[in-house]
């Protein structure tokens, strides 16, 4: 699967969130909501390539790995619980890390797979 691929899927996933968000709270999604998630999603779903290009076979390293994949779900699961970030921060958080997981996701998925750490 190719950049702009993770990118769409990560825009998806943070719609998906956001509309889940939304209802949750009885409201309806605003143009700046599908705007806003959209990129987020996008950026995020990129991210890992950006971070690291595939130049090569073996270009998956630390922002593919399976440690960055755990590290991401203790880091939200902090922010889920805290009280110093408000709703909204935290729904932009999910959205961009769960965009962020789908790439580790497909691509632990190929061949290749995701190496532990580097």
């Amino acid at each position: 699967m190719n950049s702009d691929e993770h990118g769409m899927i990560g825009a998806l996933i943070a719609l998906i969130a956001r509309l889940s968000y939304r209802q949750k709270r009885g409201e309806a999604m605003s143009v700046a909501d599908v705007i806003g998630s959209f990129f987020v999603g996008w950026l995020s779903g990129k991210a890992p390539d950006m971070l690291e290009p595939a130049t090569g076979p073996s270009h998956r390293g630390l922002f593919h790995s399976i440690v960055l994949l755990w590290l991401l779900k203790q880091g939200y699961s902090k922010t889920k619980g805290s009280l110093n970030i408000d709703d909204m921060q935290k729904q932009l958080i999910t959205e961009g890390t769960s965009a962020y997981i789908s790439h580790l996701i497909i691509d632990s998925q190929s061949k290749k797979g995701l190496p532990f750490l580097i």
